[in-house]
């Protein structure tokens, strides 16, 4: 915990703080009320740049906000604040601050902090949101079934050795083999198609193995492979008649669609009707919400927390390897906290940033910080420097740093042991962290932190409602804190 003694100011820096606060103010005045609202185009992208606590952080001055201010202070912000980026091939990360896109709340908010209902599936395909059978299609991806691309194709005809192929990665899949490698699949040798991939051929005479194939016909009358050709309703459906007949567990005792066509099966249709045969469900944790997670070791964990909004999200990446920033950290702390509780918090005053000497109001962060300094959780992420006491924002966290508050704002104590403690904590950890410890929807697998190598004691006690503050408490906090921070 740092110790918050300052320094006399000179008088020219305080006249300059005093008038840009003043302008800032005017520009609340202007445009009313502003909410922080968890909007589809907001997004929390890190910036790891470093902090030196002789300087002030820089922050992002948004376009919405420099409208309304006259152009003075416009200026006089830029040469405080100024704009970051930074170099992802060295791992840093440009940031991309959003806008504030909310609407006003109310006459006497600020700024409201509130999450959305869970957000939409990701698109996975472009071309496949007007299809009948869209949900099957993300069933089959998500259960790792059909491959990654921009388009799927849906209306496209299917060839009996593509059918056949998803059928048996299927019908593995539901008996716990691996689809990565060629677990379960046979190693003799019926059919040799040497413009096949040794991959299909493997599924193919697997399948004629099985007995999967009896009514098929997989040569023509002159002998010629029928595997290219294009496989129909009914030959596809006997296929799957011969699998239930084989494992009738396995299979749903009806999977009847409606075929467009008696000779040709689409590539949607075959996705439905394998999906309503197998009773294959979505598989959410693999629907990546962002494009740099799949199949890294949190990807479940950062899911949920974006389709919860914990995490902002828009089509790009979370870089689940970059180590936790202090702002990203907030965002996320009282995302958590806000979810939680169940309702929105508002806002009616910057009276925790107010004091502080390089925070902008205007920031994505700032009713973040705003709500956790209030509760008395992010106290310690405050930085005393020769000029006054700080926020710097991207400065980086370690684990001796977050466990202590997360713990604090869960009320579920974790005790950290000295290994690492003094590590960064990366942003996939801590959104594994922050479900662990607020128990944020677990799923059938129990949650662990051995991975973190945070193999430290959770408490037994019952989990808690997260911390809220009203009437003469918040009051006196107020004050207190904004007493603590003036500048004698």
């Amino acid at each position: 915990m740092h110790h918050y003694n300052h320094q006399k100011k000179s008088l020219g820096f305080l006249s300059v703080v005093a008038f840009l606060m003043i302008l800032v103010g005017v520009g609340y005045t202007v445009s009313s009320v502003f909410a922080v609202n968890t909007s589809k185009t907001s997004q929390t992208l890190p910036t790891s740049t470093t902090s030196n606590d002789a300087t002030p952080p820089k922050e992002w001055v948004f376009a919405s906000l420099e409208k309304q201010i006259a152009t003075t202070a416009t200026s006089l912000w830029n040469e405080l604040l100024g704009n970051t980026s930074t170099d992802e091939a060295t791992g840093s990360i440009s940031s991309q601050s959003p806008e504030w896109k909310g609407q006003p709340s109310s006459s006497s908010a600020v700024a409201v902090i509130s999450l959305a209902e869970p957000l939409p599936f990701p698109k996975v395909y472009e071309d496949i949101d007007t299809s009948l059978y869209t949900d099957a299609i993300l069933a089959l991806y998500s259960n790792g079934i059909l491959q990654g691309g921009t388009q799927f194709y849906p209306n496209n005809y299917v060839r009996i050795s593509d059918f056949i192929r998803v059928v048996v990665d299927t019908y593995r899949l539901i008996l716990w083999y691996n689809l990565n490698n060629l677990e379960g699949l046979t190693q003799n040798v019926y059919y040799t198609f040497t413009t096949l991939p040794v991959e299909v051929i493997k599924r193919i005479n697997s399948a004629y193995e099985w007995w999967f194939l009896t009514k098929l016909a997989l040569e023509d009358a002159d002998g010629n492979s029928r595997l290219d050709k294009f496989i129909s309703p009914t030959e596809a459906q006997e296929i799957l008649f011969a699998i239930q007949k084989k494992s009738p567990a396995l299979l749903h005792t009806s999977f009847q669609i409606p075929f467009v066509s008696d000779t040709t099966l689409s590539k949607a249709e075959m996705a439905q009707l394998v999906v309503s045969a197998f009773w294959l469900p979505l598989n959410e944790q693999y629907l990546p919400v962002f494009s740099d997670i799949s199949w890294t070791t949190y990807q479940a964990d950062i899911h949920k927390l974006a389709r919860l909004w914990i995490i902002s999200w828009v089509h790009g990446k979370f870089y689940p390897n970059a180590k936790v920033e202090n702002k990203d950290f907030v965002i996320m702390l009282v995302r958590t906290l806000i979810y939680r509780q169940g309702t929105p918090q508002v806002i009616d005053n910057f009276y925790y940033l107010t004091p502080l000497q390089n925070v902008a109001t205007t920031a994505t962060y700032a009713p973040y910080l705003e709500y956790c300094l209030e509760l008395e959780i992010c106290t310690p992420l405050l930085t005393q420097t020769s000029w006054g006491v700080t926020f710097q924002a991207n400065r980086l966290l370690s684990r001796s740093e977050i466990v202590p508050i997360v713990s604090t704002a869960a009320k579920n104590k974790f005790d950290l042991p000295n290994t690492r403690r003094w590590e960064y904590l990366t942003r996939g950890e801590l959104a594994h962290f922050l479900r662990y410890m607020f128990d944020i929807e677990p799923s059938d697998e129990k949650v662990s932190t051995s991975s973190l190598d945070l193999t430290g004691t959770l408490s037994t006690e019952k989990k808690s409602d997260p911390p809220q503050i009203s009437g003469d408490k918040r009051t006196s906090r107020r004050d207190t804190f904004q007493e603590l921070m003036k500048i004698q």
